[in-house]
């Protein structure tokens, strides 16, 4: 059980077409300073809403810590915080369920939704762009799909007290179904709500890519698209050059 607060504004507008959701750690203030003065630096004239999702602590927050975050989100409107699970990686499927959650709550107009990690960078103009001039045009063949690099043939994780471990009675198989690696992935509008709509069926565990982009997709009608050249990784100093032309 978890809850959120209702936005004192809405977060999207008719307009927007992207919502970008970055789980990230409560006391990493200085890593959301460093995501916002750099690929959020642009407002994408409403097109593009993007929010950080963190959770209660794991730890008691002084009134210091506190305020701090309090002052943050009144500067920034851009985080938000569920209450009811501890923000440890053993919870990061629910933050990314949460968040899916949210956005459709909030932003169900919005036809694309990107998750993508805290150390990663998006070139959101370049993403666009190929949203618009490729994307979108898969959701032709099936209008629930997800967009990324995909990992096939991952065996599951059985050595107890390594941080992948998933036990049998979560996902007893031994290898996973192919799935999106994890930094980044694109869902389509249909594809979070096909995700939400079997949610109370499917035994979740903490490993959220493999989880969401693989056992979900096989138990519902959901697609995989591989898009390795544009889910790429780069090194930090070939994203800086990047263009913002096509």
């Amino acid at each position: 059980m978890y809850y959120i607060e209702k936005p004192n504004t809405p977060p999207c507008t008719d307009e927007t077409k992207l919502v970008i959701l970055i789980p990230i750690r409560r006391y990493s203030l200085n890593l959301r300073n460093e995501i916002r003065n750099t690929y959020l630096n642009e407002t994408f004239e409403g097109k593009v809403t993007a929010r950080f999702i963190i959770a209660d602590p794991p730890y008691s927050l002084s009134n210091e810590e506190q305020n701090m975050l309090f002052e943050e989100q009144y500067k920034h409107r851009d985080i938000i915080l569920f209450n009811g699970f501890d923000d440890v990686y053993k919870n990061l499927h629910l933050k990314v369920m949460a968040a899916f959650q949210w956005k459709w709550e909030f932003c169900s107009n919005a036809e694309w939704t990107l998750k993508v990690d805290d150390d990663m960078a998006v070139h959101i103009p370049r993403l666009i762009f190929w949203i618009d001039n490729k994307l979108k045009n898969e959701l032709k063949k099936n209008s629930a799909t997800i967009f990324g690099r995909i990992y096939p043939n991952s065996p599951r994780v059985k050595e107890k007290y390594d941080k992948y471990f998933v036990p049998d009675e979560e996902f007893s198989d031994e290898y996973y179904p192919p799935y999106m690696t994890g930094p980044s992935y694109l869902l389509s509008r249909e594809a979070v709500k096909a995700i939400l709509y079997k949610s109370k069926e499917i035994v979740a565990f903490h490993v959220e890519d493999a989880l969401f982009t693989g056992v979900f997709p096989i138990n519902s009608n959901i697609s995989l698209s591989d898009q390795w050249d544009i889910f790429n990784n780069y090194p930090e100093d070939i994203i800086i050059k990047i263009p913002n032309n096509n």
